[in-house]
């Protein structure tokens, strides 16, 4: 029996964006499928969502869109979802909320100093 992988909504959304900023930027499939180094076959399947991007791929992808990684989830429910829990969990919310009460940037730049020196293993 065969499993085949399914793209999913993210993987819908990641095509769609890499498709809108080609277009944006007034190149054409076979030039960016060029400059990532994949035939124009399958950078029309990256593009159509028909087949996943490893991340090493997406990471070549941004650099020739002139984009950053997150450009491809930003506004994705489900990695917000994921991202938002992390924040909870890790007490990060709590970090920024409070870094944020600070207003002098020298106190600011102190308190990453001290953190830095607080992450370093012993």
């Amino acid at each position: 029996m065969i499993v085949r992988k399914r793209f999913n909504e993210t993987d819908k959304l990641v095509a769609d964006r890499i498709k809108n900023r080609r277009i944006m930027l007034g190149m054409n499939q076979s030039e960016l499928g060029k400059a990532i180094g994949v035939s124009i076959q399958q950078f029309q399947k990256y593009e159509k969502g028909t087949n996943r991007i490893s991340a090493g791929k997406l990471f070549t992808l941004a650099k020739a869109l002139k984009v950053s990684i997150e450009y491809f989830f930003k506004d994705n429910p489900e990695i917000n979802a994921v991202v938002e829990e992390n924040l909870d969990n890790n007490g990060i919310r709590r970090l920024l909320k409070e870094f944020n009460k600070i207003t002098e940037a020298k106190k600011r730049e102190k308190l990453i100093e001290f953190l830095q020196v607080m992450a370093k293993p012993n």
